[in-house]
């Protein structure tokens, strides 16, 4: 991030313009694979991880909401998200399975969204997430979390 820059703008810009923002999270990736955003960037303006747990439980426990896309978006990124943080603590327990719970969610976005197969799921949800979050009211306060 450069001087004078700030997360909503970089946010912002990646729907504009997405070279600027995309990185490869794999370098054997093929081809044809997007260019996905780094977490920092995903996230930078993500509601508090609390928050965002808060209303998804309040929707999911309502018997005559259908869940949608944007639920399950945001559900595997509050897994990815949960994932991260552990990830920075090697020994903390868990840590797999936070990991192997957030692939399994960003695979059925994948499926819901009938995306490729062979895109890195986690960072499908990612690019997913920073797009959706471009279109949202940007006066949530960020979490950093």
């Amino acid at each position: 991030m450069s001087f004078g820059e700030t997360p909503i703008t970089i946010i912002g810009n990646l729907a504009s313009d997405p070279e600027l923002k995309f990185t490869d999270t794999d370098e054997q990736a093929p081809d044809h694979a997007q260019k996905w955003p780094s977490p920092d960037e995903a996230y930078a303006n993500a509601p508090h991880l609390v928050a965002e747990t808060a209303m998804l439980t309040v929707t999911a426990a309502d018997p005559e909401t259908e869940l949608d896309r944007e639920w399950y978006l945001r559900h595997a990124a509050i897994l990815d998200r949960v994932a991260l943080h552990i990830a920075c603590f090697d020994d903390e327990p868990g840590a797999e399975t936070a990991a192997e719970d957030a692939e399994a969610t960003a695979v059925i976005l994948l499926d819901l969204d009938q995306a490729p197969r062979d895109y890195d799921p986690r960072a499908y949800v990612r690019q997913q997430y920073a797009l959706w979050l471009t279109q949202q009211d940007v006066s949530l306060a960020p979490s950093h979390s």
